[in-house]
């Protein structure tokens, strides 16, 4: 069995790692963000807006000029930037459809 101080420092560890890897990512974007604003490329802003769930993925990619999803996706991971989460508004209205399929009741949303 581990010792409380082994496992102190060992979480220590940890935490300064994942501080250090978390700087390194945000200094990264802020680095990649600041220069494609000074190069006049907007298109590190369309995806950090379509990031943080400001558009939607079909303006993202007509904004970008791109015709797939995967090709979205690429360019996100390329950017070090996460996928959105669905809005809350959209999970409102999807809950009632999972509950009737869960029940067995099927609705259609037309």
């Amino acid at each position: 069995m581990p010792s409380p101080l082994r496992s102190l420092v060992q979480g220590r560890r940890n935490t300064y790692l994942f501080n250090a890897l978390f700087n390194a990512e945000l200094r990264y974007l802020v680095e990649s963000f600041e220069a494609a604003e000074a190069g006049g490329n907007q298109d590190f802003r369309t995806l950090l807006n379509f990031s943080l769930g400001r558009i939607d993925d079909l303006s993202a990619m007509n904004t970008l000029g791109i015709d797939s999803q995967e090709d979205l996706f690429l360019l996100m991971a390329q950017a070090h930037l996460p996928m959105p989460r669905k809005r809350v508004r959209r999970r409102a209205f999807q809950a009632p459809a999972v509950t009737s399929v869960r029940s067995g009741r099927v609705r259609r949303f037309c």
